[in-house]
């Protein structure tokens, strides 16, 4: 996000010339409040696994609405990360997305120009949002800024490094094009540029098991579509009809009322 040009004269308050806006402590203090909160409801959401799918659902919803205020700005959806001049990642979608999450301070307070875990953007990473959380999901109470919701990455999928995929390239419905999934578990920081290479799945997770490792819930996983909509996918929907739905130009016919 560009700032005007102020001469030789930085903003008052810092000295690399970035924007002053909130101090970094500021905004931890405001996202601590907040993610106690969270903590707060949190145990009420536990109690119904419906409302704590509602909940999920609800989480990538709001995501769904981010990337596509971002695909109308930008003319593409985000890139699943940027890259370096060497190729290497650096900002995760996750981070790109914070001026359309109302956080638009984080976004201006990131470093993007460095890697995700340097100095400079560690703070950032170990701030909680509970829009990445899924109430479900056992790491985000052991691990709160970790995200539930991930990319799929891979040939023809809606993500790739360094641009972003515009909506003329995706041939296939928007509606049954899918840009996120729920994980379970992931591992990975909503700040990292990681998310989920269906090339490289980590062991003992196959294609054949996947939407079962994936889920938080009983019987399927929460997925969003390119249109911005959200649908229970059941866990033993066939391989080929899931891959079918995340590649953008397969041509092929999903056919989502079967699952």
């Amino acid at each position: 996000m560009d700032t005007p040009d102020t001469g030789n004269r930085l903003p008052a308050g810092r000295e690399d010339g970035r924007p002053a806006g909130l101090r970094f402590s500021t905004v931890l203090v405001i996202l601590a409040v907040g993610g106690l909160l969270v903590a707060l409801l949190l145990p009420s959401v536990r109690s119904g696994p419906s409302s704590r799918r509602g909940v999920c659902a609800s989480n990538l919803r709001e995501l769904g609405q981010a990337l596509l205020a971002y695909e109308a700005k930008s003319g593409s959806l985000p890139p699943v990360h940027t890259v370096d001049a060497s190729g290497a990642p650096l900002c995760s979608w996750r981070t790109l997305l914070l001026p359309y999450l109302e956080h638009p301070e984080m976004y201006q307070l990131y470093h993007r120009d460095e890697p995700w875990d340097s100095a400079n953007n560690q703070q950032m990473s170990k701030i909680q949002m509970g829009v990445w959380g899924c109430p479900s999901d056992p790491q985000v109470f052991d691990h709160p800024t970790n995200t539930s919701y991930v990319a799929v990455v891979g040939p023809h999928t809606a993500w790739r490094a360094g641009s972003g995929v515009k909506r003329s390239e995706i041939k296939d419905s928007p509606a049954d094009t899918i840009l996120l999934v729920e994980m379970k578990s992931s591992g990975i920081g909503w700040t990292e540029p990681r998310d989920l290479d269906l090339d490289h799945l980590p062991p003992p997770v196959t294609k054949q098991n996947l939407l079962h490792s994936l889920s938080n819930h009983a019987g399927g996983v929460n997925v969003l579509f390119a249109d911005g909509s959200v649908r229970f996918i059941r866990e033993d929907i066939p391989w080929q009809d899931f891959e079918a739905m995340l590649t953008i130009d397969g041509g092929e016919k999903a056919d989502r009322g079967k699952w």
